[in-house]
């Protein structure tokens, strides 16, 4: 495990970042993370304006204003700090935003600071990243500053902010509530998935291997692999179902900040998921009973409602005069 950098410019705040990076890890369940073990400055051009980031070497950078100077106050004056609402407010949002920039380096066990510097290569955010790492960040909060901070300054801290008079609102939140919405429409549909879980596997992974992540996580759940049997149609289908799923993920970025927009943008994407799931499930249960198909172009159902007549690739000759035969029939009155 990566311990913090004494060289950093920030101090240690006795320990507070070996903490945290460790909760991180345990609460997305990651195998490794490529933090550095540094933490410095922001530029102080962008101080007050952004809170944190992680960087491409796998440093983080962290407003001295915003984040920083609210934890050394809280470290050097101690609980009586926090009878002061607002400023117990900054303090959870300092960890908060911390723990989020953390999220952004969990990386699978064989994942390099290479491969994850072609994901942080960009010149805009990831929505999906930021959604998933924040909605999960903020569902785990709680546990994190009970376990990363001192139980004299912890339990202090959680009792200010449960008292405050409103929740504290997520970073990115049409972003975030899209995707925490997505994950509570699976956890309603498909039983044993938690919505936890969903958001973890959604934070966890990088933008070139979330989708099939998440359409993993669903397949395991349905009774896909036990219809399909081969385990390459069933890898298959989920690669049909992750391209589904990063397709509406793509378009995240134009989601207003409102909280009925994230809503209803999450639930679209679950939708679209569940249908194509639930109509491949019923499609291919169908088959089953009558023997099981062979398919040569794709693995799930093109279009069409469930048991509606398959659309041949071509049409077989005869008298264009008589009339079609419905249900595959032999002649009016079928052969049962």
């Amino acid at each position: 495990m990566t311990r913090f950098d004494p060289a950093s410019a920030v101090p240690g705040f006795d320990g507070l970042w070996d903490r945290l990076a460790a909760e991180v890890m345990r609460s997305h369940q990651a195998e490794a993370t490529l933090w550095n073990g540094r933490i410095d400055y922001m530029p102080p051009e962008f101080e007050r304006s952004v809170r944190g980031r992680a960087t491409e070497d796998g440093r983080l950078l962290l407003s001295r204003p915003l984040v920083v100077e609210p934890l050394r106050r809280l470290y050097a004056e101690g609980p009586a700090a926090l009878s002061d609402a607002k400023f117990a407010q900054e303090c959870r949002r300092a960890i908060k935003t911390a723990a989020h920039e953390l999220g952004h380096l969990t990386a699978p066990a064989d994942w390099t600071i290479a491969d994850r510097i072609r994901d942080h290569d960009r010149d805009e955010q990831d929505p999906a990243e930021e959604g998933f790492i924040e909605a999960l960040t903020q569902q785990e909060m709680p546990g994190i500053i009970d376990r990363v901070l001192p139980a004299e300054l912890a339990v202090p801290l959680a009792r200010a902010v449960a008292a405050a008079p409103e929740p504290a609102l997520p970073s990115y939140p049409g972003w975030t509530i899209a995707t925490g919405t997505f994950a509570a429409e699976l956890s309603a549909e498909f039983e044993g998935l938690r919505a936890i879980d969903v958001l973890r596997a959604g934070a966890r992974e990088s933008a070139s291997r979330r989708a099939d992540a998440l359409a993993g996580l669903i397949v395991s759940r349905t009774r896909l692999p036990e219809l399909l049997r081969d385990p390459d149609r069933v890898a298959a289908f989920r690669s049909e179902l992750a391209g589904a799923i990063g397709a509406g993920f793509a378009g995240l970025s134009d989601v207003p900040t409102a909280r009925t927009a994230g809503m209803q943008r999450g639930e679209r994407i679950a939708a679209g998921a569940i249908e194509k799931v639930r109509t491949s499930e019923q499609f291919f249960a169908q088959m089953a009973d009558f023997g099981g198909l062979t398919f040569d172009h794709g693995i799930a159902p093109a279009s069409g409602a469930v048991g509606s007549r398959p659309t041949p690739d071509h049409e077989r000759l005869g008298d264009p005069a008589k009339p079609a035969l419905g249900n595959d029939k032999e002649g009016p009155a079928g052969r049962g």
